[in-house]
């Protein structure tokens, strides 16, 4: 194996190490008195969802490589990620102040595009759908699939 052979092996190696404890530390990770059952990863979103301390339903959306000083708005989908529909909704917004690593963002309501009215989630509401981190100009960056239950 040569030196630059090695160093790429090393590279990923150490990489898959560092995603592994964020999905770990991400699992034991949950919003006060949350538990988050099931998770995906998508390049630079994480879902998960669970129930809060209350019985309520909680999406629970987290995004690495921000800009800093930027807002980022997260959309629910229906539809595929490869086809998408409609956008159904805003589940809020990821402000990044100083840190562009990470921003975190804690969902227990969609407010409907067509009509502005606040719905607190549900399984039925979840289920099939996915989560779109959308930059300031609009543009799409990322999407992944919420997890079933």
């Amino acid at each position: 194996m040569t030196s630059a052979q090695r160093s790429r092996f090393l590279l990923v190696a150490a990489v898959t190490a560092f995603l592994a404890v964020v999905l770990v530390l991400l699992r034991d990770s949950s919003p006060a008195g949350a538990e988050l059952t099931e998770s995906a990863v998508g390049p630079a979103l994480t879902v998960a969802r669970g129930t809060d301390q209350d019985g309520k339903r909680v999406l629970e959306v987290e995004a690495y490589g921000l800009e800093a000083g930027v807002t980022y708005t997260v959309h629910l989908h229906g539809g595929t990620v490869d086809a998408p529909s409609a956008s159904a909704g805003v589940l809020g917004e990821l402000r990044v102040d100083s840190n562009p690593t990470a921003a975190v963002l804690i969902a227990h309501a969609v407010t409907f595009s067509a009509t502005g009215e606040q719905v607190l989630l549900t399984d039925d509401l979840l289920d099939g759908k996915f989560v779109d981190l959308l930059g300031p100009s609009g543009d799409g960056m990322t999407a992944v699939v919420i997890p079933g239950r």
